[in-house]
């Protein structure tokens, strides 16, 4: 028979974190398929992880729930794997989420695979805390997008936790993502800024540890500005059009049509302004995020025509991603909404040129 190896003892030595962290995306992705079909594995840890046949695939289901099965566990009784178990199944209660239950274990174990320790840290794995960022023991520039992932998965509040659809898409997005480059910086300077960015989180102000989603929520803004300014420079000089960044607009104004925004959109613009003083042409290409007060949110972005005070906004073109700030899901996102935005830019700027031809009886 086929072998099937335990993966009590971590990976091989060698293996990379990018086939670490794709052979736990599909390990993740198999679990959230089960939890669809009503079966919780409640026993989530490496030892129960085997790579058979090259992959790494799940086993030993034996404290696993599933429609029509006698409960296993009474009420009260601590369930789940040493080391990985969620709080909430310390003292098992029936009607727990034992998805998100699961959420907690998968967390841990990534943690542990990642990082090659023996047993993850107890309780809640802050990003702000080094001692229990993966990033602190893992050098590579997507290590910290990481340390986001297992600081939702761990949360001591199952309500606050990723879901696993959510988990499961994160790292099958770390797996995906290429991070934008940055202006002028090269391939060094970018990837020591990431961990200099990292090493800095610890001495973020006590006001900010208090109000961590503004927090994240304005750095997440700022990371759009980049990409968009890249943008902006390949765009070539216009007469009679000027062209200009804002790097904080509020987006929703510019909008005013899309049914599928009901919250606050903001984040940079690419402004193209004709002439006049009050009723000027203008088109905004703009990449936003929407301020839910949560991280689970959308990325927006859009191309928009309008003269002001004569015409309401018009979309040209629009496009949108769920992903979690500041995550895999976000930095995926980011790049593809800017390859739309600069695939659709002349589609906008020949629309742009007919609003001016319809109203320039009423510019000025």
């Amino acid at each position: 028979m086929p072998e099937a190896r335990s993966l009590g003892n971590g990976f091989p030595e060698g293996t990379s974190i990018e086939a670490i962290v794709a052979a736990l995306s599909n390990v993740a992705a198999t679990v959230s398929q089960l939890a669809e079909e009503g079966v919780h594995h409640r026993d989530i840890k490496p030892q129960n992880l085997f790579i058979y046949n090259g992959e790494v695939v799940v086993g030993d289901f034996g404290l696993a729930t599933s429609p029509g099965k006698d409960a296993l566990t009474l009420d009260g009784q601590k369930i789940g794997p040493l080391h990985y178990i969620a709080p909430e199944m310390l003292e098992y209660q029936r009607g727990v989420d034992e998805s998100l239950a699961d959420v907690y274990s998968l967390a841990k174990m990534l943690w542990v695979l990642v990082t090659g320790q023996k047993f993850p840290p107890p309780g809640e794995q802050r990003a702000t805390e080094p001692t229990v960022r993966a990033s602190s023991y893992v050098l590579h520039v997507k290590s910290y997008l990481l340390d986001k992932l297992i600081e939702s998965g761990t949360r001591i509040n199952p309500s606050k936790r990723a879901t696993l659809p959510d988990f499961a898409e994160e790292l099958r997005a770390w797996t995906q993502v290429e991070l934008p480059k940055v202006g002028s910086l090269d391939d060094e300077i970018f990837k020591l800024n990431d961990r200099l960015q990292t090493a800095l989180i610890p001495f973020l102000t006590e006001d900010t540890k208090a109000n961590e989603y503004t927090y994240l929520f304005e750095e997440c803004k700022k990371a759009l500005v980049a990409p968009l300014q890249d943008l902006r420079n390949k765009i070539p000089p216009l007469k009679n059009i000027s062209i200009s960044l804002g790097e904080n607009v509020a987006l929703a104004g510019t909008l005013g049509v899309n049914p599928c925004i009901s919250c606050p959109l903001e984040g940079p613009a690419i402004v193209f302004c004709g002439p006049g003083k009050t009723h000027r042409p203008l088109m905004f290409s703009s990449i936003g995020l929407c301020d839910r007060g949560e991280e689970k949110t959308s990325l927006m972005a859009h191309h928009v025509v309008k003269v002001e005070q004569v015409t309401d906004s018009k979309v040209v073109w629009f496009d949108t991603r769920d992903v979690i700030l500041g995550g895999s899901t976000m930095q995926r996102a980011i790049s593809e909404l800017i390859t739309g935005l600069a695939e659709n830019l002349s589609k906008a700027f020949q629309a742009y040129t007919e609003l001016i031809e319809r109203h320039k009886a009423e510019i000025r």
